[in-house]
């Protein structure tokens, strides 16, 4: 780890030590990594007497519900002016920007492993070069000297499995492993990580995903392979948000395909799922242009609009 990003780590450590009260956030339509981050941070920072309140911004999905959940709060409380943000490339990513910045006290915590246009926090604690945000939280959680149970165990492993697809994308490292095999030690149940993350799909979310392999599109000249979810899609295979996770990852697989890009309309916009492996684009740049952002090999986006077919196929609509 870098220098300038221990330094970072012991200022949190200071500023921990020296209060007591503190609010955790993430990113809107929480995943794996910003889940079981959270929860992590939660669980450490209580184990060692602190005042935690996390604020989720959107709707648990269901396949998380087998972690050891804090209780969650619905607004940022009045009490707290510390506030840890993490796996979010940009503040607004929260849904609680304003609420943040017009505590005139407030103190934001970054951590993240996002490339990030500008670090929006007092503290900055970001590398790319990270799995996860559960990785980070991982090594902070050590300069904090908490002892890490099973419970966090369960949570950081959870969000490093999530963000390395089980350990099978480019950004899997040696040093991702050997912590794993350390959370494994510590009692993190790896099997039933990987039935709730990956395995194990209900068959509402088999129909939903039968659809979006029926409509795949190969663009073998571009090397773009392409499908699309629609609300009429989630309402008839009686499916939710959780049901959709990992479908992308799927069409991704296809031999010789450079990028996968999967779009669904969601109430008025339409969001945008991309994903590369090795040798594939950059999708970050691509999500960049439409105001998103993520990782090289994983990002989304979000735009107006939404979808309808026609003789070409699908197409993006202004409404």
């Amino acid at each position: 780890m870098e220098a300038t990003l221990t330094d970072n780590l012991n200022k949190i450590k200071n500023l921990v030590l020296d209060n007591n009260d503190f609010t955790i956030l993430s990113h809107m339509d929480p995943d794996g990594d910003a889940v079981g981050g959270v929860c992590a941070l939660a669980h450490g920072l209580k184990k060692i007497g602190k005042n935690v309140r996390p604020v989720l911004s959107g709707s648990l999905p269901i396949n998380f519900y087998y972690l050891p959940l804090p209780v969650f709060e619905e607004k940022i409380p009045d009490t707290t002016d510390i506030f840890f943000v993490l796996d979010c490339a940009a503040l607004d990513r929260t849904g609680y920007m304003q609420e943040v910045l017009k505590r005139e006290k407030a103190q934001i915590i970054n951590i993240d492993h996002h490339i990030q246009l500008n670090d929006f926090g007092h503290i900055n604690v970001v590398d790319p070069s990270l799995t996860s945000t559960s990785e980070i939280i991982f090594h902070l959680l050590d300069f904090l000297s908490i002892d890490v149970d099973k419970n966090m165990a369960n949570c950081l492993l959870t969000g490093i499995y999530f963000d390395t697809g089980s350990f099978m994308h480019s950004n899997t490292t040696k040093d991702s492993l050997e912590i794993a095999a350390q959370l494994v030690s510590k009692g993190a149940n790896i099997k039933q990580i990987a039935e709730n993350n990956f395995r194990r799909k209900n068959v509402s979310a088999l129909k939903l995903w039968g659809r979006v392999l029926s409509r795949i599109k190969n663009d073998r000249e571009k090397g773009i392979v392409s499908s699309i979810i629609t609300k009429k899609d989630l309402e008839e295979c009686g499916a939710n948000e959780s049901d959709i996770e990992g479908v992308v990852n799927l069409i991704n697989s296809i031999p010789d395909a450079r990028a996968a890009l999967l779009l669904r309309e969601d109430k008025d916009e339409i969001r945008g799922s991309l994903r590369s492996e090795n040798g594939g684009l950059d999708v970050r740049k691509v999500a960049n242009l439409f105001g998103g952002g993520g990782h090289v090999r994983a990002s989304g986006f979000r735009i107006k609009g939404k979808l309808r077919e026609t003789e070409n196929g699908w197409e993006i609509i202004e409404e």
